[in-house]
């Protein structure tokens, strides 16, 4: 293992040592294990907006807070989304003079092509069209441009991370509709991104599950062929019911997430999953999973996940999300 890839794993072991102490409310631990993740490779974005939120607003440690968004000021972060330039002049005059004192790493040029991309793949799905056909038809013209761009992106561009292309570079919505037109495999790209430390390896993890279970072939729509557990069939909320499946294979779930780095195990997932829905909080670490039914076929859907859990006929568990956060 090279030095590089040492250090992506204690990266990823001590941010998964803060996430799980902010689950525990211990937020000076959390503070100490993002300090030690930084030491180890420059923070993801998420990660150091998450260390700020620890630092401002549960310890009111203005330092680390302002250390945080030196990074984020790296990425072109302005102190507007920090702090009110009128409620909280001094904060404001501080992170100004960090900003106006840092190098900006986005290069421009990429950037610029990477939201365009991102445009077009929406503004297409956002027209109106004679019927359906004609719709597809339309999508598949955009997205097969938009394969051959990001392909040639690659190749223009040795590095594209989060300091580089002005945030996450994963093009989450541009991915997902290129692997169900073409069957294309986001992994061909971006897994040795991870590797190399340019895209952060949990977002990929999640992302890469729904990309291979419900786009690249969708009739493998089942919990066995999650690869890092973390897609729609392992955890989803209909109505205000959230049901925790766990994959058949959990060993080889486990092992699959320390391939691409992450110390995070499934179970440590879990229980970050249980506190984003159970708390109101703005430490959403996992996205939220909801599976869309009418409403006369959600409650016999939640009644046939419930019986078959309480049955044991599968590993698992549910809960009710507390009314103030539906």
């Amino acid at each position: 293992m090279d030095a590089q890839n040492k250090a992506l794993r204690k990266y990823y072991y001590w941010v998964n040592q803060a996430e799980l102490a902010i689950c525990d409310s211990n937020y000076q631990k959390a503070s100490d294990c993002y300090d030690k993740a930084f030491t180890f490779h420059r923070p993801f974005s998420r990660h150091a907006y998450f260390a700020i939120k620890v630092n401002r607003y549960y310890l009111n440690n203005m330092e680390r807070s302002m250390s945080c968004f030196r990074f984020l000021a790296q990425m072109g972060e302005k102190p507007e989304w920090y702090a009110d330039s009128l409620a909280e002049a001094y904060l404001f005059r501080q992170l100004k003079s960090i900003y106006d004192t840092t190098n900006c790493l986005v290069n421009t040029d990429l950037a610029t092509s990477l939201r365009e991309i991102e445009k077009s793949d929406q503004e297409i799905r956002w027209m109106e069209y004679e019927d359906e056909a004609t719709a597809f038809a339309a999508y598949r013209d955009v997205d097969s441009i938009n394969l051959l761009k990001i392909k040639e992106l690659y190749k223009t561009y040795p590095e594209i991370s989060d300091y580089t292309a002005d945030g996450s570079p994963l093009l989450t919505a541009f991915y997902t509709h290129v692997s169900r037109s073409f069957l294309f495999d986001p992994s061909t790209i971006l897994l040795k991104e991870v590797r190399k430390g340019n895209i952060a390896a949990d977002q990929y993890a999640f992302n890469e599950d729904q990309w291979k279970c419900l786009c690249i072939n969708p009739q493998l729509d089942n919990e066995e062929e999650t690869i890092y557990g973390t897609n729609a069939n392992c955890i989803f909320m209909i109505d205000s019911i959230v049901f925790f499946l766990q994959p058949e294979k959990v060993k080889k779930v486990d092992k699959e997430r320390r391939k691409i780095g992450l110390s995070e195990t499934w179970t440590d997932f879990i229980k970050k999953a249980e506190f984003v829905y159970t708390h109101e909080t703005e430490f959403r670490f996992i996205p939220i999973n909801n599976k869309w039914y009418p409403s006369e076929k959600a409650s016999a859907e939640i009644e046939q996940w419930i019986k078959s859990i309480e049955k044991g006929e599968r590993n698992g568990f549910y809960i009710v999300v507390p009314k103030e956060l539906r």
